[in-house]
């Protein structure tokens, strides 16, 4: 369907992309409202409505794509492989550039009941459940680290 807007949004699956045009009239900025994670935003935090004027650009993950009960892995500042998901836990493999920092966002419906990373507990203040989401923080590291979340 056509609809003529102030900006170009393209949907692909759970992927949102939008690009802000010049404006006419004084048209205000096209607002998608929902639950995304901008993936150009390195803190990956769930915004609600995402706003797409002149000159914006985005890649956001649209969550409310995603099956009520789905668990995973949703966006990630490192290389994810090996993932597994059983009623009890969520786990997977990182990988990358060390020296910087990995954000991981798990889509979970319920606040986790502990995370690991390479066996020890992750310091409570690296991560944070909110809007259905696990946001997990740690250093990369150049070698595979895995990360398990009790559920």
């Amino acid at each position: 369907m056509w609809k003529e807007s102030p900006a170009l949004v393209l949907r692909r699956g759970p992927y949102v992309i939008a690009a802000g045009l010049e404006s006419v009239d004084g048209e205000k900025p096209l607002t998608l409202k929902g639950r995304f994670i901008p993936l150009f935003d390195a803190s990956q935090t769930v915004v609600h409505e995402y706003a797409v004027g002149p000159g914006v650009r985005g890649l956001l993950v649209d969550l409310d794509r995603y099956a009520k009960d789905y668990v995973g892995v949703v966006a990630a500042a490192c290389r994810v492989t090996n993932e597994t998901v059983t009623d009890e836990s969520a786990a997977f493999d990182a990988i990358g550039q060390a020296g910087t920092n990995a954000v991981v966002s798990v889509l979970l419906p319920r606040a986790p009941k502990g995370v690991t990373v390479n066996g020890e507990a992750l310091a409570s203040e690296a991560f944070d459940h909110k809007d259905g989401v696990l946001r997990l923080r740690f250093p990369n590291r150049a070698d595979t680290i895995r990360v398990a979340v009790s559920r």
